[in-house]
């Protein structure tokens, strides 16, 4: 039987072209023939990422990883994005305070579909702390990390820090000083949590059997800690045999600021870290850049001036995510009275101690 007329095809060979042959002594012969004009790209498609009750669409190329870092990739921008979005906890409100295998596997459903969605496959995806409970104000944070094999031979090792639904971790956004700290160059609560991202990031690129590629976004909280296992990998790149820094690849939005200009963030080693920050956002402004701090990498700021155009697009896209109205010519205009707050905490609070 040709393909089509074959029972259960689909099922057993996918989309492949060929036929089925019984010989009279009851072999089973398959023939494959290449169908030039049907064939799958397998390195770009469109994927579609679940946040919340929404599904987020975005272009995938896994071309993008065989360019450098160092080059800013808007599509690819825009996809960490969607990705990040993903990893916020799903029904935070209704499994505040539960635990265990169950509960992570309920909060971080989106962000395993999201990655099953980009190709990797779910035996390669691991979840870290989304079992732990809302009310936990420990410095930690709930991450994803998930690996698979590009076409070009290399791993795609990808990193998720959850931004969203996070609960009593809110916390340790505040917890900027501590005696404790083993390095005062860093936010301590910030700090804290990438240290254990850090270490399981680590183990995933030893074990790796080829060269790895590395993709690390995050939002918020998410983005503070993205922001420094970004450096922290940057550093360690150059020891590794099968890891460069032009094969770091990170997207980091509304990114607190957790490392202290002493230790040169800003150069060049590290604009291949990207930070994407609405003005009009006070998140960006822990800790205050007056206390020495700042981000490793290369800020790129909304224009505080946007087309009314694409204000009222942006306003529509966040109304159909939400459900609540937006004005981002208002959120932009904020800028100014961030700035003026912030001035006013700095005299208020001269030193982080």
């Amino acid at each position: 039987k040709t393909w089509n007329e074959a029972e259960d095809s689909d099922s057993l060979f996918g989309s492949s072209k060929g036929a089925v042959v019984v010989t009279e002594d009851g072999w089973v012969c398959v023939f494959f023939c290449e169908d030039t004009q049907n064939s799958v790209d397998k390195s770009s498609y469109e994927v579609t990422i679940p946040y919340e009750d929404q599904m987020l669409k975005a272009a995938y190329d896994e071309r993008w990883f065989e360019k450098s870092s160092y080059e800013y990739n808007h599509e690819l921008a825009k996809l960490s994005l969607c990705l990040e979005m993903s990893s916020f906890t799903k029904d935070a409100l209704e499994n505040w305070g539960e635990s265990g295998e169950e509960i992570a596997a309920e909060r971080s459903e989106n962000v395993v579909k999201a990655f099953r969605s980009i190709g990797f496959e779910e035996e390669n995806i691991k979840t870290y702390h989304y079992d732990k409970p809302l009310n936990d104000a420990s410095d930690k944070i709930a991450y994803t990390i998930a690996n698979k094999k590009l076409s070009s031979g290399k791993t795609l090792i990808a990193v998720v820090c959850r931004g969203g639904g996070y609960g009593s971790e809110w916390s340790s956004n505040f917890h900027v000083y501590s005696d404790e700290n083993e390095d005062e160059s860093f936010h301590a609560g910030f700090y804290n949590a990438m240290k254990e991202v850090f270490g399981n990031v680590k183990t995933e690129i030893e074990h790796s059997d080829s060269d790895v590629v590395l993709w690390i976004t995050g939002y918020s909280r998410g983005a503070a800690v993205a922001n420094l296992l970004s450096g922290r990998i940057d550093d360690w790149a150059s020891i590794y045999t099968n890891l460069s820094a032009d094969a770091v690849f990170s997207y980091c939005y509304a990114t607190p600021r957790g490392v202290k200009a002493g230790r040169n963030p800003e150069k060049q080693l590290y604009q291949n870290i990207f930070n994407i920050i609405n003005p009009g956002d006070a998140v960006p402004e822990v800790a205050l850049q007056k206390w020495g701090y700042t981000r490793y990498g290369a800020t790129k700021l909304f224009d505080e001036k946007v087309d009314t155009a694409i204000a009222s697009e942006i306003n529509s896209v966040y109304q159909d995510l939400t459900g609540n109205e937006f004005d981002v010519l208002l959120s932009l205009k904020q800028a100014s009275t961030v700035r003026s707050i912030v001035q006013r905490i700095d005299k208020a609070f001269p030193t982080e101690r």
